[in-house]
């Protein structure tokens, strides 16, 4: 991970309801002046020339958003540098974007003109098998997931119904009084803060890491999502801005919010070593117990089967990093090929030309 600021989010997320692509959201062709969209295969410079182009932006003052891979976090899906309404976005699959306005606002970097061919059709028939291996792999990371989140749904679905939505509206409306400023229209942005890979679930720390202060729930059998579902909706309803997050588990729901200009971040706690580094660090950390929110029936009286079912998602999870892991041994091997035809002198040659008319806005 190279970033120099906390502004570090995914564009795209491995769910248990399949891949969850917000490129579209995220890079909108009709808010963005300037996109360039990098197509290339595996281990072409890709994600290093968006680094690089980042790192001159940041060398010439600008604040610069890096989107990491779903994924890989050590690489990049895309930049976005706010102050020149530019985006640099991988253009190739899983995300296939192509322009909307070609010419206009979007133009192609394509990294494969810099490859030897002739060394790529000599490796033909493998980068073909790699890529069949490395599409299975998915496939089956997927299907683990999406196992995994029918369980978990069930225990959603359980909280759901022994949530105390009375007492919890009560809590929030006295937070909204604190937290809320006046205003009629503000707006609001996705930023996703999480995604299945090889490592299991990542969770980046962004919003909290750019907050003040923190308000960190204590999940209690996943009623922190419906607390911050509600949170959402009352944000959206007094015109507040700011960002979320939507949760990899439940893709339909919201796992994190930020509210940039009161420096306020609510995330739901998934290692307490951060909120000891926070404090250090002079943040104001409030630990929300969302015990309370939930009837002490539900989990006294399902105590054997939340465990057993908990234990058996933690299985298909871990199936499904298994899973990951072996599709990004493919892609490893697949980038290896394309490295070796690569003349990475030529495409670092155009690093400043792209920079420069990135800054005039023109192509």
């Amino acid at each position: 991970m190279d970033n120099r600021n906390n502004r570090v989010y995914f564009a795209s997320a491995n769910t248990t309801q399949s891949f969850r692509c917000y490129f579209d959201r995220i890079f909108d062709p009709n808010k963005l002046e300037k996109i360039f969209i990098v197509k290339g295969g595996p281990g072409t410079g890709k994600s290093s020339l968006m680094r690089q182009i980042a790192l001159l932006a940041e060398d010439s003052g600008f604040s610069v958003e890096r989107f990491l891979c779903s994924s890989d976090p050590d690489s990049l899906d895309g930049i976005l540098i706010p102050d020149l309404k530019f985006a640099m976005i991988d253009g190739t699959a899983p995300h296939n974007v192509d322009p909307i306005y070609p010419g206009i606002v979007e133009n192609i970097i394509n990294t494969v003109s810099y490859c030897n061919i002739a060394d790529l059709v000599c490796q033909k028939s493998r980068i073909i098998s790699l890529n069949r291996e490395k599409k299975r792999c998915y496939g089956k990371a997927y299907r683990f997931l999406n196992a995994a989140g029918e369980i978990e749904s069930e225990i959603l679905m359980g909280t759901k119904d022994s949530f105390l939505t009375e007492k919890a509206d009560r809590f929030l409306e006295r937070l909204c009084k604190k937290v809320f400023i006046p205003r009629n229209k503000g707006f609001e942005s996705i930023r996703l803060t999480e995604s299945f890979n090889r490592y299991g679930l990542t969770v980046l720390n962004s919003f909290a890491e750019d907050s003040k202060t923190v308000y960190l729930l204590q999940d209690f059998h996943y009623s922190a999502y419906l607390l911050l579902d509600s949170l959402y909706q009352k944000a959206k309803t007094a015109g507040q801005s700011f960002l979320f997050s939507c949760s990899c588990l439940f893709p339909d729901h919201v796992s994190s919010l930020y509210f940039p200009e009161q420096s306020i971040a609510f995330v739901v706690e998934n290692d307490k070593k951060y909120r000891e580094q926070w404090e250090r660090n002079g943040k104001t950390v409030i630990p929300v117990n969302l015990k309370r929110f939930v009837s002490e029936n539900y989990p006294r009286d399902h105590k054997q089967k939340l465990r057993f079912a908990r234990r058996c998602a933690e299985m298909l999870r871990e199936g499904a990093a298994e899973s990951f892991s072996d599709a990004s041994r493919a892609h490893g091997e697949l980038e290896r090929i394309y490295i070796a035809s690569m003349d990475f002198q030529a495409l670092n040659r155009k690093i400043p030309d792209l920079w420069q008319s990135i800054q005039r806005k023109t192509f």
